[in-house]
């Protein structure tokens, strides 16, 4: 003899589908605190401040403060050019992960100032040429500003 069993159905109430809806957001916040939270692997975020010897490693500035340094410059950049711009200027064609300044300078202007470059800017000449720049930012990695901008042609270079 074959017993046959019925499917028992369960129909959730609204209490139930509440609790369930909690549960699932209570389950994606704890997977983006973990994926997205804050990070207690760098030493800014620690709170601990660079020793007067570390301010005057250009090293050290560059593997603790370069992102910073790339990010805020770049942010000031094109108002600069503009100011500077006798015509127009323009960016080199950036991936989409690259930055503005992608090189740093090895020299120390004033302890904790990194100084980083772009040789992606562009300044237009009178007859309509693009010819490229060296752009460079000062950015005090204390008080966590921009100093200033400046341009040298290439030309200055060679």
């Amino acid at each position: 003899m074959v017993e046959s069993r019925s499917k028992q159905t369960y129909k959730l109430t609204y209490r139930g589908k509440v609790v369930f809806a909690l549960v699932i957001l209570a389950f994606v916040v704890w997977i983006t605190i973990i994926c997205f939270g804050p990070s207690d692997s760098t030493e800014q975020d620690s709170g601990s401040h660079p020793t007067p010897a570390q301010l005057k490693d250009v090293k050290y500035l560059d593997e603790h403060y370069a992102a910073i340094a790339d990010e805020a410059c770049a942010d000031g950049a094109d108002d600069y050019l503009r100011s500077v711009a006798k015509y127009d200027f323009a960016w080199d064609h950036m991936g989409t992960f690259e930055t503005k300044f992608d090189q740093d300078w090895m020299v120390l202007k004033q302890p904790g100032v990194l100084t980083v470059i772009s040789d992606k800017a562009k300044l237009q000449n009178g007859f309509g040429a693009f010819t490229h720049v060296e752009l460079y930012c000062d950015y005090d990695t204390q008080a966590q500003k921009v100093l200033g901008y400046s341009i040298t042609s290439h030309d200055d270079n060679n």
